[in-house]
């Protein structure tokens, strides 16, 4: 975080007055542009930005979306060393006065197009499969408490099987996997909470029960 670019907050006119965006996106945009000035790349993750504008990790999901989705941001993911990280990226410099141009689904084409090209992998992505930044909005509307790292732990193992089941048969609905994913985790969960030392197992009167009555 010591490559910030701070001296205070400035929010120009057409950020501050644009009506599609609600405040919790516009600081988070002024957020990443303190990091990324000069084209350089953001590694700010979700947890920082909860903390910072105290709010959900689902909260902050939604307004990178819609921070990307109104031209201002874009999300990738790249490999860095041995390990694959998110970056953001600011299109468009905050203080020139230059309005983001939107979204729409051409550019978001070349985006994805872009995206895979630079990918470490030579393998196309299908489009019946989602790709990183749809699992982390689902399972934030799932509720998942640690979604981001949930969401990249069901995609890195649906992708080391092709996205297949157990029987070998293709995921058409990858949502519905991802609940039974969900649900399959707070089973084990509630599982392992059972079992166990358990100090309300141990009062007074439960060991003089055993030493007397065994």
């Amino acid at each position: 975080m010591n490559n910030r670019e701070f001296k205070g907050v400035w929010i120009p006119a057409d950020l501050y007055l644009n009506q599609d965006l609600n405040w919790t996106t516009k600081l988070i945009i002024l957020e990443i542009d303190s990091f990324s000035r000069n084209g350089l790349p953001c590694f700010i993750s979700n947890a920082h930005l909860c903390s910072h504008l105290q709010c959900s990790q689902s909260t902050v999901e939604k307004a990178l979306k819609a921070a990307e989705d109104a031209g201002f941001i874009t999300r990738t993911r790249e490999m860095i060393g041995e390990h694959t990280r998110r970056i953001l990226r600011m299109n468009t410099v905050i203080n020139d006065g230059v309005n983001p141009s939107k979204t729409t689904a051409t550019t978001r084409k070349k985006v994805r197009h872009n995206n895979t090209r630079n990918s470490t992998s030579n393998k196309p992505m299908k489009t019946s499969k989602p790709n990183a930044q749809e699992c982390y909005l689902y399972f934030a509307e799932l509720g998942v408490e640690n979604h981001y790292d949930e969401a990249e732990a069901f995609k890195d193992w649906y992708d080391q099987t092709g996205w297949t089941l157990k029987g070998g048969n293709k995921i058409k609905d990858w949502k519905a996997t991802a609940r039974n994913w969900v649900r399959r985790q707070k089973k084990q969960s509630d599982a392992t909470a059972t079992k166990g030392f358990k100090q309300t197992n141990f009062n007074a009167e439960n060991i003089k029960s055993f030493v007397t009555e065994g």
